[in-house]
């Protein structure tokens, strides 16, 4: 009996072929999923020990009612449901609001994972686009603040509908209802759902992929009219920071978004949020190759034009934005990047292994080099992160990147005035005289001094705090807080704190005590004529406080008015004889008259 000849046997597709010791390593998709998001979440584990940012405390103060609440649709899921289940869960504990985030990422790397094999990426492309996205140090904006949770919350909930709509209509229905959840985390992502409009070699006809998508365009064209008929979303991206046109800003932001995503060695990428005119022609490359990508493997792959259009969809809702232009904005544009990324890889295996005689030694041999690229991507991403906390401005403790600056200043001013009033309630005056204010140049960190500059400068403590209010969020016994650039009448009952060139904060005391205390750390810091007139104020209205008094002696006869200094002196006396700082004055009297 013979065996009939069937022809020669076919090679299956890469993503499908189980040889070689690679191969067999990585059969289970289950188990690639976990590498790949352990390894995106240890990268981004210092998410976990930053403070609360700004927009974080702004949301705080809301749901503790200490500023009005903003009511409507407008990022309802992302803000309003999640802040209010969350303050009164978290308290004031800053890691169990990252952890959601940090968690939420670990899930997009999962389901950047399965959406690209679904997509017809083989393993070693699908573990390209997961393990590339969730170890770029480029997220780190976006993890570390709790207000930011909607980047990763609209990217998970995005994927999933976009999973659930290729799964029969009833399922794509729900995927219209996953993605309007989506809309409202973020409403940036409501353009991603044409990406199921893109044709795929092998797939489904236009017609069948108009059904497919319909749900999902659908479901974000109605939140999205909720969202201008409530005037909410007007409401909260209006004025000048939000400001849009539709002329040559729009290539620009491009540019500056591209070049940012190709970054791979800056400290500090994005350290400016405003629109970088110089880096255009890097930009403009970046955004050539992304194209010349997508055109040269979409014979063989629809995975490179998929990403190509994801990157301009996500970006297209903030690219009219005229005076800023945000890091974490790139969270779900990166996505697609991943996968055109995933998409060479998958063309450069394909082609590879069918011009092979051996394919598993092709494969091996490629999955190899891949793994390794992405090994040493997550390490120096790692390397990357860890230099940015270590960063400061110069001649100070204080981080220059500008959202870790604002954050770790609020978490000494907070750590320290809570520490301070342990539980009892107070009020609180920062000390911060103008004379000895520094100005810092936001990029360089440098110290600036013309009057054009500083007139354009804000006070750092005072914005990380926002306005004292951040404060009373988080330590609710404090009353009021206050900023004095001197001594103003009327604050006689503030705790006052002052804050160090590193950063640190601390008390000086209550009211004249303290700044007669603010007075003396200005004399020993060579200052003495700033002291004697900060002090003259304070002394006015607190003539009778020995310490004050004395410091503002001391600080006369320092800067050659030794005969007010003395009257001083001997008005001290005169007010508190039994003072024991009187006591020691008059000591000192009677020794410089001795002969």
């Amino acid at each position: 009996m013979t065996r009939r000849s069937r022809g020669p046997r076919r090679e299956p597709a890469p993503s499908a072929r189980s040889s070689g010791a690679w191969t067999k390593l990585f059969e289970n998709d289950a188990i690639l999923v976990l590498v790949c998001v352990w390894v995106a979440l240890w990268v981004q584990r210092r998410a976990l020990g930053v403070f609360f940012a700004l927009d974080d405390l702004v949301l705080i103060e809301a749901v503790r009612g200490l500023r009005p609440p903003d009511l409507g649709p407008w990022r309802l899921l992302s803000r309003h449901l999640f802040f209010g289940a969350a303050v009164p869960a978290f308290g004031e504990n800053p890691v169990p609001y990252h952890l959601v985030s940090w968690l939420l990422h670990g899930a997009n790397v999962a389901l950047i994972y399965v959406f690209t094999r679904r997509w017809g990426a083989g393993r070693i492309a699908a573990i390209a686009a997961a393990a590339l996205f969730g170890a770029t140090r480029l997220h780190a904006p976006a993890l570390e603040s709790a207000a930011r949770v909607g980047e990763p919350l609209a990217l998970a909930l995005t994927l999933a509908a976009l999973l659930a709509s290729e799964r029969g209509r009833r399922a794509s229905v729900v995927g219209g209802a996953i993605f309007a959840l989506a809309m409202l985390a973020k409403e940036s992502v409501a353009l991603l759902p044409a990406v199921l409009l893109l044709p795929r070699p092998g797939g489904p006809a236009f017609s069948a992929r108009l059904r497919q998508a319909t749900p999902l365009i659908g479901a974000g064209g109605v939140v999205t009219v909720v969202l201008i008929l409530s005037g909410t979303g007007a409401a909260h991206l209006g004025g000048e920071a939000y400001a849009r046109g539709f002329g040559s800003n729009l290539f620009f932001n491009l540019m500056t978004y591209a070049r940012w995503a190709a970054d791979l060695t800056s400290v500090l990428p994005g350290q400016v949020s405003a629109i970088a005119h110089r880096v255009w022609p890097i930009g403009l490359a970046v955004t050539l190759a992304l194209a010349a990508v997508a055109a040269v493997t979409r014979g063989g792959t629809a995975l490179a034009p998929l990403g190509a259009l994801w990157w301009l969809l996500a970006l297209a809702p903030v690219l009219p934005l005229l005076h800023h232009t945000y890091l974490y904005s790139l969270y779900v544009p990166l996505a697609g990047v991943a996968i055109a990324v995933a998409g060479a890889v998958e063309w450069v295996a394909r082609r590879s292994w069918s011009r092979k005689a051996r394919p598993s030694v092709a494969a091996n041999g490629f999955a190899t080099v891949v793994l390794a690229i992405l090994v040493a991507h997550a390490a120096f991403a790692d390397r990357l992160l860890a230099a940015r906390l270590r960063t400061f401005m110069p001649g100070t403790g204080i981080p220059l990147d500008p959202d870790l600056r604002k954050s770790e200043m609020a978490r000494q001013a907070i750590g320290a005035v809570a520490q301070y009033f342990a539980g009892r309630r107070g009020r609180v005056a920062f000390f911060i005289p103008e004379a000895l204010r520094e100005v810092h140049d936001t990029a360089s960190g440098q110290v600036l001094a013309t009057p054009a500059q500083e007139a354009s400068s804000h006070p750092m403590l005072e914005d990380a705090l926002n306005e004292g209010a951040g404060l009373r969020a988080l330590v609710p016994n404090v009353d009021s807080v206050a900023f004095l650039r001197a001594w103003q009448p009327g604050y006689g009952d503030f705790e006052l704190f002052a804050q160090s060139p590193d950063g640190r904060v601390f008390p000086l005391g209550r009211g004249p005590d303290g700044f007669a205390t603010a007075g003396g750390a200005i004399v020993k810091g060579g200052a003495p004529a700033i002291a004697r007139d900060l002090l003259a104020e304070a002394v006015g209205e607190f003539p009778d406080h020995s310490r004050l008094r004395f410091q503002y002696a001391h600080a006369l006869q320092l800067t050659g008015d030794s005969l007010r200094g003395r009257r001083e002196l001997e008005e001290l006396i005169r007010r508190a004889p039994a003072d024991p700082l009187a006591k020691q004055v008059r000591s000192e009297l009677e020794r410089q008259h001795r002969p």
